[in-house]
């Protein structure tokens, strides 16, 4: 690995790469993800996010455990989470794997753990890494949130990935759908069918896959701040992470602050503000202001957004299936911007999410009826 990628410290002790790989939406080549996951490896990724829903859980998988069985990574070196199209994803993986990417984030949403998982395996598998340089996240979808329901959920997302465990698992929404085997299931109008399932409840049954081995760390993503404060008031086993919507345009400051004082660390998703979101919201680092901070750093725009994030202790996860972008998006830890520019980033704010869920906006625990 050509870049030794720093970590930090979850308040359960375990450590996480600084940089992670996102994985959702790969795009319509079902072997990219696993290349991604491959080339992050090698680059020096050992954070991957993923999810069911994403459809390259096993690629994923597939892709980390070339690495593994190659050498290049352990098992224990990666922090995995689990969100791609089908197909590119395990390409994408692999080539994440290969650049040096060692976090993987998925969720059971995404429907690309089988091909992640297959990603990894080959990963491991051509000694690229070895499990334990991996950190691979996944998610918890929201048709599985009663209590009984979450370990089977759990064990689902672990053999798509070919995995004995996750790093980390998290909730990834506060709110719940129906129980059932659909992934987002609707009544005869074509409105998402809702319960009203409480968090804390589903939280009990996540506690259940840390006692039993099947996840490292557990967590929570998409909360508000009132949802967090709840949830670690309640908790037997406290949530060490909340990965959330965090930009240029949505900088989460006050969330950030809520966060560091509940010892709950922030993983950003869509760091890069999702260019061509169906929202029409214009991505921030194209502004002149950016383009100057890249132009001075010898950087790209999207360089300077992630290390945005990174400098204000969040963990951005860059999402691409493309390996120059993948390697690009590496490219973050030989500079550093000043508190100046820190500041004149975070005034360029607009608030506005790329990732809203207003189909959910009517839900007892839709987490964006406040500010944050």
């Amino acid at each position: 690995m050509s870049v030794k990628v720093d970590e930090i410290t979850l308040s359960n002790g375990q450590k996480v790469p600084v940089l992670g790989l996102g994985t959702w939406q790969g795009g319509d080549d079902p072997a990219a993800v696993g290349k991604a996951v491959k080339i992050a490896i090698d680059a020096g990724y050992r954070h991957f996010d993923c999810a069911a829903v994403y459809g390259n859980e096993e690629d994923i998988g597939q892709a980390i455990k070339e690495k593994i069985e190659e050498g290049v990574v352990k098992r224990e070196d990666l922090f995995i989470v689990t969100k791609s199209k089908p197909g590119e994803v395990k390409e994408a993986v692999k080539c994440a794997i290969q650049v040096g990417y060692r976090h993987i984030d998925t969720a059971f949403f995404y429907e690309n753990e089988k091909e992640i998982g297959q990603a990894i395996e080959e990963k491991i598998n051509d000694g690229t890494v070895k499990r334990e340089d991996l950190f691979i996240t996944t998610k918890l979808w929201c048709n599985s949130h009663k209590e009984g329901e979450v370990v089977p959920a759990c064990k689902q997302s672990l053999q798509n990935l070919g995995l004995d465990y996750v790093d980390l698992y998290l909730i990834h929404w506060p709110f719940a759908f129906k129980s059932g085997t659909e992934l987002t299931p609707r009544d005869a109008a074509g409105k998402i069918e809702f319960q009203e399932t409480d968090y804390l409840e589903t939280w009990k049954g996540m506690e259940s896959c840390k006692q039993q081995g099947l996840a490292r760390s557990i967590g929570v993503s998409n909360f508000n701040s009132e949802q967090l404060e709840r949830l670690v008031a309640n908790a037997q086993i406290k949530p060490v992470n909340n990965q959330v919507e965090v930009t240029l345009n949505l900088n989460q400051k006050p969330l950030l602050e809520v966060c560091k004082k509940l010892n709950v660390t922030v993983t950003g998703f869509s760091p890069l503000g999702r260019p061509g979101n169906r929202y029409g919201i214009k991505n921030l680092w194209d502004e002149p202001e950016i383009q100057e901070l890249a132009k001075k750093y010898n950087k790209t725009g999207a360089n300077i957004a992630c290390r945005f994030l990174l400098q204000r202790g969040v963990t951005p996860i860059p999402k691409s299936v493309t390996p120059s972008r993948i390697k690009e998006n590496f490219d973050i830890f030989n500079f550093n911007l000043t508190p100046e520019e820190i500041t004149k980033i975070e005034a360029m704010g607009t608030g506005a999410r790329v990732a809203p869920f207003t189909e959910a906006k009517d839900c007892t625990f839709y987490p964006f009826k406040i500010p944050f």
